[in-house]
């Protein structure tokens, strides 16, 4: 049996919605990195979203349910790659100095020797 992606939505939610809309009318339905999605959600947009795969024989009539219950596409966009780094770096930053600055001896210098 072959499966064909009849849709690809930026937002897990969307996702699972459209794929419970179709199983309830009686399709089989697999959605394409939920898992991953759900366990490493900043990957989203690293992964292209989430994809929806039925048989064959249902693509068409799949493909129909979708668009003529799709109102609006996603609204999430891209994050622009200027963002994305200033973002890491920010992350990284807070990680190197919000984590290992504490592990540093307070209350004396590191020079001086211990009683």
């Amino acid at each position: 049996m072959a499966f064909y992606q009849i849709a690809g939505f930026l937002d897990l939610n969307e996702a699972q919605i459209a794929a419970a809309a179709l199983r309830a009318s009686g399709i089989t339905v697999i959605v394409q990195n939920e898992r991953l999605g759900q366990a490493l959600w900043h990957y989203q947009y690293a992964m292209g979203g989430f994809r929806l795969w039925v048989p064959e024989e249902d693509a068409a009539d799949a493909r129909a349910f979708i668009r003529d219950r799709r109102s609006e596409p996603s609204a999430l966009k891209p994050t622009p790659l200027s963002e994305g780094i200033l973002r890491s770096a920010l992350t990284i930053s807070l990680f190197l100095f919000g984590i290992c600055a504490p592990l540093l001896p307070r209350g004396r210098l590191i020079d001086e020797p211990a009683d």
